[in-house]
């Protein structure tokens, strides 16, 4: 029987953990939100926000746990959740007498003490768990405690959300009205509907007047009163007012159900002595929850008991049963709104939220502002080396020093996969925006310990343009990419539209594109598989137009003749479909028909580039060499979905391979990969001859030859 139950509450937690479909996901900032603020309201070096499944506890967000999952049987967390423990609360930790020392993962934080409260759906199922810890034994508080009963509950509330959004997730893309302000608009629409039904119940049942309250952490506050046509003169002055309703700033009672309270035991109403001089009495007391915290508190005052009778409490319940749904209703709607117009991963504007601010803000004639375009130096590097998880660790540490480095009225965004944008509030322009630039590189200069003891000692390369009242801003954010591009040529730094000699006359520079045909081979004197064809240009985002010119005249100085082309295309032609569209299309008849293809690094590569891919080989328009091959990051997904003609080798593997025997199966992997499926395997461009000899050797014939 107990085997059997054990079975039984498995296959729930599986199912409830599915149906959420949060195991495994990337970080997301509204998690990482709860984590922190959890971790400073109860000042612990430990916090985390973790899943159990049947073999591991795995944290979607911490502070303080060097690790992203653990075995269950080496977790005190996973231990106690398989204990049927909901809440625990441990000031030392050797009072856990099924905990050996030196047998879980917390020995190697120090951890003496913890509070940990359940995650639990509101089917009743048990699938994870909020916990904070401590390097000391220690007593928690009830401060302590209701930190982390309100931290669960916004969990459970995330995830009730997550789960009716992932349900309907087409309607993510249809959301293109977005609204910058959601959280305001949230509250908005739940108000109304509020002060709806309380007009309605005073009206219907002839109570008299009606006050909302709304719940914000674990505080109240007030909103006006509303009054019904009958409400009594003594009474009328309260109408659209708070009447001296202050803040409270700890609820210690909930109101599950309606309520008869005479207006004297509502102390935690300030003024409840000023309402009784009013000839108020007794009150209608109920708390609307959402999907596990409480949304809004509705307190009715009432002419006598005897309006509050068993039919009129049934109706009211009945009624108000309907109001968690609005709420629910309005939070998906809101984080719809949320997720179209933000980036997850750092909770900044993306793209399409940050068009959206500036469309908001157009008609504005008199504010001069300025445009800062950031890309990280040697990200890539990081996170080809260390993989996504370190990879996305650093880019919330870029998000966070953004904005503690700019004004609560400047405007961040982050664009592209290691490129962000600030947009200004009014400024200096000769003085200011150099100053914040300044401060800014600065502070993303400094050294940075990731997660994994690897320093980070990279900057970001920071273009800046100003925004003149009036002009488009599609011009100034191209020009503070120029500025970016230029600096980045310059190995970093802040490069300033019009203050710095290298970027002066930028318009005016040399535009044109340098473009390189290399024989892909086997040697110098072997028959070519093809051409690979480097474009380098002078500006981050060539004209298509001019791009083809010069692909052209180069093509015909070179003299040369292939079925078979490789494309190099710059970075930024990867964020529009349409743009690699048609450079394949009218490079079709300067490179006589030949068969076209493009480069992708399978490391790092976004998921609109890897669409790109796919849609270009589905369309018939030109294959895909993928690059960075053998790293394994999800490359079998990619071999499916984009169907390469071409692998190349990642270059770190092939610099193993050629150092030590212990890599030589990987690269025989790949070689065998690409024989089984018809494919060519190709050395990383720029190796050493060691290294491609030894690639030969290995079964990758096929090399660039500059």
């Amino acid at each position: 029987m107990v085997q059997a139950s054990a079975d039984t509450n498995a296959f729930q937690r599986a199912a409830a953990l599915a149906a959420y479909g949060i195991l495994d996901t990337p970080r997301e900032a509204r998690f990482d939100s709860i984590t922190r603020n959890l971790a400073d309201q109860t000042k612990v070096p430990i916090a985390s926000i973790a899943f159990i499944d049947q073999h591991r506890l795995w944290f979607k967000s911490s502070v303080g746990v060097p690790f992203l999952e653990i075995p269950t049987e080496t977790s005190i967390t996973a231990t106690l959740l398989n204990e049927d423990k909901t809440e625990v609360v441990v000031t030392n930790i050797d009072q856990l007498a099924q905990i050996k020392p030196g047998s879980v993962a917390a020995d190697r934080q120090g951890t003496r003490s913890l509070v940990m409260k359940a995650i639990i759906t509101p089917d009743g199922v048990t699938i994870g768990a909020v916990s904070i810890m401590d390097t000391i034994p220690r007593e928690f508080g009830e401060t302590e405690l209701a930190a982390v009963t309100a931290a669960t509950n916004a969990v459970i509330e995330l995830l009730e959300i997550r789960r009716v959004v992932e349900k309907n997730s087409d309607a993510i893309e249809d959301a293109h009205a977005v609204s910058i302000g959601y959280a305001t608009d949230f509250e908005e629409n739940i108000q109304d509907v509020v002060r709806s039904f309380m007009q309605e119940a005073l009206e219907n049942f002839d109570w008299w007047a009606a006050q909302a309250w709304w719940y914000h952490e674990d505080g109240l506050y007030p909103g006006n009163w509303q009054i019904a046509p009958h409400t009594p003169m003594g009474l009328r002055p309260i109408a659209q007012t708070r009447f001296g309703s202050v803040e409270v700033v700890k609820v210690r009672k909930a109101y599950l159900e309606p309520q008869v309270v005479p207006i004297t035991e509502l102390t935690w109403m300030s003024n409840q002595d000023r309402l009784s001089q009013l000839g108020a009495r007794h009150a209608v007391v109920m708390d609307i929850f959402g999907a596990a915290e409480p949304a809004v508190r509705m307190v009715f005052i009432i002419p006598s008991i005897r309006f509050f009778d068993d039919s009129t409490k049934k109706f009211f319940a009945l009624s108000t049963a309907l109001l968690p749904k609005v709420i629910t209703r309005e939070r998906v709607r809101s984080e719809l709104q949320y997720r179209s117009a933000h980036d997850a991963l750092t909770g900044l504007l993306n793209r399409r939220g940050l068009n959206h601010l500036i469309e908001e803000s157009a008609s504005e004639t008199t504010s001069n502002r300025a445009v800062m375009f950031l890309d990280l130096n040697n990200f890539k590097s990081v996170n080809d080396k260390y993989g996504h998880a370190v990879g996305d660790e650093l880019l919330i540490h870029v998000a966070d020093e953004l904005v503690a480095n700019t004004r609560p009225t400047d405007t961040i965004a982050r664009i592209g996969g290691d490129e962000f944008v600030v947009v200004t509030s009014e400024t200096d322009l000769e003085i200011g925006v150099e100053v914040l630039a300044d401060r800014i590189y600065k502070a993303l200069a400094t050294p940075f310990t990731l997660s994994n003891g690897v320093a980070w000692a990279g900057a970001a390369s920071i273009g800046v343009a100003s925004w003149q009242a009036g002009a488009p801003f599609d011009q100034a954010l191209e020009k503070a990419d120029n500025m970016m591009y230029n600096a980045k040529k310059a190995t970093g730094g802040v490069e300033i539209e019009g203050k710095n000699s290298r970027t002066t006359n930028a318009g005016e520079a040399a535009q044109g594109n340098v473009i390189k045909f290399m024989k892909i081979a086997e040697d110098e004197e072997a028959t070519p598989w093809g051409y690979l064809l480097t474009i380098e240009s002078q500006v981050k985002n060539p004209d298509i137009d001019t791009l083809v010119n010069d692909i052209t005249e180069a093509y015909k100085a070179a003299g040369i003749s292939s079925e078979r082309f490789t494309l190099w295309l710059p970075k930024a032609l990867w964020f529009d479909q349409d743009t690699i569209v048609s450079l394949v299309e009218k490079l079709e008849c300067p490179l006589e028909q030949a068969q076209l293809s493009v480069i992708l690094n399978g490391n790092g590569a976004s998921s609109d580039a890897k669409t790109i891919a796919t849609n270009l080989r589905v369309n018939g328009q030109a294959r895909t060499v993928l690059s960075g091959f053998g790293s394994g990051n999800k490359e079998f997904e990619l071999l499916q979905s984009i169907q390469p003609v071409a692998l190349a080798i990642d270059p770190d593997l092939a610099n193993k391979a050629a150092l030590s025997t212990e890599f030589e199966l990987s690269v025989r992997a790949v070689t065998a990969i690409c024989d089984a499926l018809g494919i060519k395997a190709i050395a990383p461009f720029g190796c050493t001859p060691q290294v491609t000899d030894k690639l030969s050797e290995l079964g990758c014939k096929l090399r660039v030859i500059a």
